[in-house]
């Protein structure tokens, strides 16, 4: 109920650019679903992320991705890098479609010391497509 609110909260630091929250894969985990090897598959990944990945990224200040499910980026820090592209339309197509080109840019800005955080406290549910056809459109 407070996960927004903790998302917000870690702007509080000047320096980070961006956070991101826990992910959780759907709380229906009934054995039938889980039996699924897509579904598990998901949630072994998310697990994974949550637990290894995003903690120890986030010591560093770097996350690689801050995932587009449950993200927040500084105003000011976007507009920075939106500033030094001349095409919006490349900005929205080569930064919000590539996470990762957006994270690298925010931390290596010359004259900034921006950082990424991971706020394990603010957590969002998202939903584990259950066949290869929704889970082939997911990650396109």
């Amino acid at each position: 109920d407070k996960s927004i609110y903790n998302l917000w909260k870690a702007f509080l630091k000047p320096q980070v650019a961006g956070v991101c929250g826990k992910l959780i894969a759907m709380k229906d985990r009934s054995l039938v679903k889980l039996l699924n090897p897509i579904v598990g598959a998901q949630i072994f990944e998310h697990e994974i992320s949550n637990i290894l990945d995003k903690p120890s990224e986030s010591i560093y200040g770097y996350i690689q991705t801050l995932p587009k499910e449950f993200s927040a980026y500084r105003y000011f820090s976007v507009q920075d890098i939106a500033n030094n592209v001349e095409d919006t339309s490349i900005l929205s197509i080569s930064y919000l479609k590539y996470n990762y080109l957006l994270c690298f840019d925010l931390i290596s800005k010359n004259n900034r010391s921006w950082i990424l955080y991971y706020e394990s406290s603010s957590q969002a549910e998202i939903d584990i497509p259950s066949n290869l056809p929704e889970y082939i459109h997911q990650q396109r």
